[in-house]
């Protein structure tokens, strides 16, 4: 055979004719016409050239072999005839048939050509020709039309080890073989980052693709194109991955031939970043390390996925989980400590139609690790592949409630006359406090809050037993040296206190001054002068008018010192009185004490 296998047989016939004059055996006679009847006789022919031959039997084949110099995509295009029906296959250089055959149609108005594009690597390969047994003596005509590239899938790639490599960012072309045919791509992301793999959607064919780690573990999820009537645009799945290698397979529904010879094309984008989720990151040992103060963005792949996130505070601070508001979506976090214990709450989005802004949830934390979890509502699909955005913001400090304190043996170590950052996380919750009172004071918990939030909060004060102190919190209470309790509680009946901020400060105060222990001299033409006796190292005392103004403040006690004078430039002529107070150095400062002093003398 040559171009033409017409004349190739015409060709051989002469040469058998030539053979039998010269009595050459019968069996190098049928070596003779086996020729490109077997994988070894194959004929050598060029690709983008038109072929024409004849299968002279019912069982007759005729083998044709290529090589491409270069990848690209290769389309059998066999011509139809009517009422003939060819039969084409494709092997590898190794003689291995591909598992796919394709045929010609032979239907009474047969026109055209078969087309079967496929994607092939550079290499030798062969192409086999036969038919049913209607079909012999009717010549067929076929072409291996060829286009070199880069960006087709190179069959066989049905299996993970033979996977297509293909570059991130590009565009490729290919098909589905065969009912159940699969198709296995590699990629490597070179850095952490977010890939987004688009299929175009077409009415009446439905793709399927999922992604594959390194190892060859399939992720928890899967996705398909769309194939309604009205199909259009691209389905997009946006996957934030670590730096390594992938695999994507893409098949067709096991049910139907939807998808069978029916090109597709797809394109995995990458973006480089260090602000998206990674997946998979479905379980606490998987979670995405994320850092503090900064925004991240991630998708539930699927109605039931979740996403769990690692972070670290270095010292004890306030946090803030921060996932923004978008209408029809709802989306729930929960925090879990480090050893993996959930907290007895969790926080959710709002998903009303007019949904704006962020939910934030503030949390004071003590140094360590800690995990969130992100997830959706198990009855709902409308969260799955839609963008979520989370940030965790943290600021550092030691003024904070340190959760859990929901109870008096995890209750937050507190300083007296400091103001503490707290929050309730539900309507049930509690926050305890522990106060270490160092000398006999005056004590009293203060509450700071919103005007309108004022009565739906309660506070208790417990001694160092757990007992309740049954007092009016509105008015000092004197105190023993000791640990005391204050736990900060909401209405159960309401959720207006629930993640909403306030502050506690336990006010611990110097006992009042005595007034025998303050003697004042009332001078005239000189300057006045107020005594204060018992007094410890430290100790700073205030004089104030009988209006309440400031009039003059003493220098701490020095060491040694049991009492301190202070000058006055002039108390006034007439007999009245001021207020005195004394703050120590670990206390607030004393009510005031009313002392009388008489007429200048």
């Amino acid at each position: 055979m040559s171009t033409s296998s017409s004349i190739v047989r015409s060709f051989f016939a002469a040469v058998i004719a030539v053979a039998l004059l010269l009595n050459v055996s019968p069996t190098q006679v049928k070596a003779m016409e086996d020729i490109g009847d077997s994988l070894s006789t194959a004929v050598s022919i060029q690709t983008n050239s038109v072929m024409t031959s004849t299968l002279t039997t019912y069982n007759d084949v005729d083998y044709y072999k290529f090589v491409l110099d270069k990848p690209g995509q290769v389309t059998i295009s066999m011509k139809n005839v009517s009422g003939v029906t060819w039969y084409y296959q494709l092997f590898d250089a190794e003689g291995n048939s591909y598992d796919w055959y394709k045929s010609t149609t032979g239907s009474e108005l047969a026109k055209g050509y078969s087309e079967t594009p496929v994607g092939l690597s550079a290499g030798t390969y062969y192409l086999k020709v036969s038919s049913n047994s209607y079909s012999s003596n009717e010549p067929y005509e076929f072409q291996l039309k060829f286009v070199s590239g880069d960006t087709y899938e190179q069959e066989r790639n049905n299996k993970l080890t033979a996977a297509t490599s293909i570059a991130l960012n590009k565009k490729y072309s290919s098909m589905l073989q065969y009912y159940g045919d699969v198709d296995f791509y590699k990629f490597t992301t070179p850095k952490d980052g977010l890939i987004s793999i688009k299929i175009p959607n077409l009415s009446g064919s439905r793709w399927y693709y999922q992604l594959v780690d390194a190892d060859g573990n399939p992720m928890a999820w899967y996705d398909s194109t769309d194939n309604s009537e009205l199909a259009k645009g691209d389905t997009v799945t946006q996957v934030g991955l670590p730096a390594g290698e992938y695999y994507l397979k893409v098949y067709g529904d096991s049910y139907d031939y939807s998808t069978v010879d029916v090109p597709y094309n797809f394109t995995v984008a990458y973006n480089e970043g260090t602000t998206y989720e990674k997946e998979n990151n479905n379980t606490l040992s998987s979670a995405t390390t994320i850092a503090l103060n900064k925004d991240y963005t991630a998708q539930l792949q699927y109605y039931n996925d979740t996403d769990y996130y690692k972070l670290h505070l270095d010292k004890s601070g306030r946090v803030g989980i921060s996932l923004r508001n978008i209408s029809g979506k709802r989306w729930y976090y929960q925090l879990y400590d480090g050893s993996g214990n959930a907290y007895s709450w969790s926080g959710y989005t709002d998903n009303s139609q007019l949904a704006k802004g962020n939910s934030v949830t503030y949390i004071g934390l003590p140094a360590g690790d800690y995990y969130l979890r992100v997830y959706a509502d198990s009855y709902s699909y409308g969260e799955a592949k839609a963008t979520y955005y989370l940030a965790v913001n943290y600021k550092q400090g030691t003024e904070n409630e340190l959760e859990s304190n929901d109870q008096l043996s995890t209750a937050t170590n507190a300083n007296m006359n400091k103001a503490y950052e707290g929050a309730l996380q539900t309507n049930s919750d509690s926050d305890y406090y522990a106060f270490r009172v160092s000398v006999k004071a005056a004590i009293r918990p203060q509450l700071l809050v919103a005007a309108e939030l004022s009565h739906s909060y309660y506070v208790q004060l417990y001694d160092g037993r757990g007992n309740s102190i049954n007092v009016d919190l509105k008015q000092p209470i004197v105190v023993q040296p000791g640990v005391y309790y204050v736990r900060v509680s909401g209405d159960t009946y309401t959720y207006a206190t629930s993640g909403v901020p306030y502050k506690l400060q336990l006010i611990a105060a110097a006992l009042p001054l005595k007034t025998t222990q303050v003697q004042i001299a009332n001078r005239k033409g000189s300057a006045d002068s107020v005594t204060v006796n018992g007094l410890n190292k430290g100790d700073i005392i205030k004089v104030y008018n009988s209006k309440g103004s400031l009039l003059a403040t003493s220098q701490p006690v020095a060491q040694g010192k049991k009492s301190t004078v202070i000058s006055v430039k002039q108390l006034g002529a007439n007999a009245s009185y001021v207020y005195v107070t004394v703050k120590p150095a670990a206390l607030a400062e004393s009510a005031k004490t009313k002392i009388s002093y008489t007429k200048e003398k």
